[in-house]
């Protein structure tokens, strides 16, 4: 499962009970992925469009998102 349009669908408080499974598990796997998520959603209270996301490379944009909370 595509974990960027999990993260988009959780900030816009749209995932289904398998999804949000998934992203569950995707949210524990490390403090990283926590930690990320977290700070998206403070964008997202700042009035960020996640909405674009949906149509990037997911592989490229998580690399540079990995790279940058390095």
């Amino acid at each position: 499962m595509d974990i960027v349009k999990l993260i988009v669908k959780k900030l816009e408080y749209n995932l289904t009970s398998e999804e949000a499974v998934h992203f569950k598990n995707w949210l524990d796997e490390s403090q990283i992925n926590e930690s990320m998520f977290y700070r998206l959603k403070i964008l997202k209270t700042k009035g960020i469009c996640f909405l674009e996301v949906i149509d990037l490379d997911t592989q490229y944009a998580w690399n540079q998102v990995k790279q940058k909370l390095k």
